[in-house]
């Protein structure tokens, strides 16, 4: 069996498994067709488009025996040299960093962010999927990582806001999110929400339903005790929840 082949019938028994309908997997990220087409094995989509399907099934490059080729080598190999200048609080080379990522691979999403609206991102929201899954996950990337050298720079505000939620909207409106039902998501979607959270009053309605929804997708995890299997992940969304906001959720174990 060929490593195409052998990729549908894997996320296609993970989304069957976790009970995840076709809709509800690709939303934002691809169209049903694409999706349907990757599980069929008729068609492969864009590597990190595949990434993120498998994330939001709890599958990371962490679980997951993942072989690269020249390009996505060194594009995973950028991406880690700018976490480390953020880790190591090396924001000038960080940022240089970033633009010399934007420039070699957002090729279709230019420019700046600053003076976007948050209207103006929710705007755009029903072209998103006009614009290819892997441009859109490209400039994902860069806006999350820009925010992240500017929110360690000192900068706090509004434009911090508009970053993280131009971020989230490439592939989660929030306001889809806010509503009821499961959600799956990406690390990158979950970290843009908790950022959001952060400037919120933490007795709002609207705090509330975003921690919510976050522990919701982790709920059948621990429900089914294999936490394991999503430590990782849930430990940098759950954890960081856990030490910023202490017990509010419901199904926050910090204390037990």
């Amino acid at each position: 069996m060929n490593e195409g082949k052998q990729f549908s019938e894997y996320i296609s028994r993970l989304r069957n498994k976790n009970n995840v309908s076709l809709q509800s997997l690709c939303e934002g990220l691809c169209t049903f067709q694409e999706l349907s087409y990757l599980e069929n094995g008729t068609r492969r989509l864009d590597r990190l488009l595949e990434d993120m399907l498998l994330e939001r099934l709890g599958i990371g490059a962490e679980d997951d025996e993942l072989y690269l080729d020249y390009n996505e080598y060194q594009r995973w190999l950028h991406r880690l040299h700018i976490l480390h200048s953020i880790a190591f609080e090396q924001f000038g080379k960080a940022e240089a960093l970033l633009e010399a990522y934007r420039a070699a691979y957002c090729g279709g999403t230019e420019g700046r962010t600053e003076g976007r609206t948050e209207g103006r991102t929710e705007g755009r929201t029903a072209d998103c999927l006009n614009t290819p899954a892997a441009d859109r996950l490209e400039r994902q990337f860069y806006l999350g990582m820009l925010a992240q050298i500017r929110r360690c720079a000192g900068e706090s505000g509004q434009r911090l806001h508009a970053l993280f939620h131009e971020a989230l909207t490439l592939t989660m409106p929030y306001s889809v999110f806010l509503n009821e039902g499961q959600k799956y998501l990406t690390i990158s979607e979950q970290s843009c929400i908790q950022n959001l959270m952060l400037a919120m009053d933490e007795e709002s309605p609207e705090f509330m339903t975003c921690l919510r929804h976050l522990e919701e997708i982790y709920q059948p995890y621990e429900e089914a005790e294999i936490l394991d299997a999503v430590s990782g992940r849930y430990e940098y969304i759950i954890g960081h929840a856990r030490s910023t906001w202490g017990n509010l959720g419901q199904y926050d174990k910090s204390d037990e």
